[in-house]
């Protein structure tokens, strides 16, 4: 299933998506300086489009100000300033390479969902081999930074959380439907059910984000296709059965202590769902600063899961802004230019992975967070790189000047 002239993106992606965290050290930003260096020694040079160019203004800004905010406040927490600044290199030098072999190579649109569908297949494999052999998350958490409770039947994959891994299983679920819609190929039947399996030993969030899309896609397709295309969307179909008996009952019997469930087994990957009453404890963890605070934070990560309370304590209301300028402008400016999206899976890809980030702030904070900010960058340059091949459009590029590289 791996094609060799989409190897070299492959790996790639998968060292921005996945490199490791141990302890400080973010591997992932290294491996990308190293690509980024390989890469432009062998080729003199490097490409970046006007929409770089937003995205690198919006995060200057968005670095300028949380220093700023350090600067004056009475905080001393550096991990304000700490995830931004890495948010920013990893948008500079991302976006630049992944754009730059993505029109040097001149990867088609499918090649492109196929490179991206692969890597966030790793995760998924990953999920299921910490389920099968649950000793392994011992190691893996040592790795990727994990520093939760383990639980029976609950797998965090390659990353740092339960419903961070999850999600990145469904968007790999979405992933590989559009190659299956686009290519009508019979083997991404087994990537759509192995996301979709892998997100069910994940988190109840993303049980419901998964069902959610599921449905919406459903509905898409008998709307949009006609009656010979939609028998493509029989291994959903399919999914929905065992949703029906596995997923609703142990999504619902995690708010009910388990009352819905006879099957012993059920009953105890429920109670693994189920170890915090979210109710109460969701509904605290919603609290703001007052007065200027709000405005411009106060520097201090606080005890909070939610995205929109931790970003707003940590840099107020304006840095809240800022991220939803870099993550939502792009789609829309794409979207006010219809003639480039025009049968674009890569961007109906991307509109799902900011829908996601958005979403998933109401649990998790992901603006500017490891692996879904790459993922974006990742995707958008993949996008533009596609979009602005066919079009008569400005581009920058960077070229050698150092004696070393010519």
């Amino acid at each position: 299933m791996i094609n060799k002239r989409i190897l070299s993106l492959i790996l790639i992606l998968a060292a921005f998506l996945f490199g490791p965290k141990i302890g400080v050290i973010d591997l992932s930003i290294l491996f990308l300086i190293i690509f980024t260096s390989i890469y432009f020694a062998i080729t003199k040079k490097l490409v970046l489009s006007r929409e770089a160019i937003f995205l690198y203004t919006i995060g200057i800004i968005a670095l300028g100000w949380t220093l700023l905010i350090f600067m004056f406040s009475e905080n001393s927490d550096v991990y304000p300033v700490a995830r931004t600044l890495r948010a920013f290199i990893s948008t500079v030098i991302g976006f630049a390479l992944i754009y730059s072999i993505s029109r040097r190579y001149n990867y088609s649109e499918k090649e492109l969902l196929h490179a991206v569908c692969l890597v966030l297949s790793l995760n998924a494999i990953v999920v299921l081999l910490q389920i099968i052999i649950p000793e392994t998350q011992q190691l893996f958490s040592q790795i990727w930074g994990f520093d939760k409770k383990f639980a029976s039947y609950r797998a965090f994959g390659l990353t740092a959380g339960y419903d961070t891994a999850g999600y990145l299983n469904v968007i790999g679920f979405v992933t590989a439907i559009l190659l299956k819609i686009k290519s009508n190929e019979y083997k991404y039947n087994y990537l759509i059910a192995l996301f979709f399996i892998s997100t069910l030993l994940t988190s109840r969030s993303s049980m419901a984000l998964l069902l959610f899309t599921s449905i919406m896609i459903l509905f898409y397709s008998f709307y949009k296709f006609d009656i010979k295309k939609r028998y493509l969307f029989i291994p959903i179909i399919l999914l929905f059965i065992i949703a029906k008996y596995i997923v609703i009952p142990i999504f619902m019997s995690t708010f009910e202590g388990g009352g819905l469930l006879n099957n012993s087994f059920l009953l105890e990957v429920a109670t693994n769902y189920s170890s915090t009453d979210i109710e109460k404890s969701y509904s605290a963890l919603w609290y703001f600063p007052f007065g200027i605070n709000l405005i411009i934070g106060v520097g201090q990560n606080i005890a909070s899961d939610v995205g929109y309370v931790m970003i707003v304590w940590m840099n107020g209301l304006v840095m809240l802004f800022l991220a939803l300028v870099f993550y939502v402008v792009p789609v829309l400016y794409v979207y006010h230019k219809k003639k480039s999206i025009n049968h674009s899976y890569i961007y109906f890809l991307l509109v799902f992975v900011t829908f996601v980030i958005i979403v998933g702030n109401l649990k998790n904070l992901y603006f500017f967070s490891r692996n879904y900010h790459e993922l974006y960058i990742a995707i958008a340059a993949t996008y533009f790189a596609v979009k602005n091949k066919s079009l008569v459009t400005k581009k920058i590029v960077i070229k050698s000047i150092v004696p070393f590289y010519r």
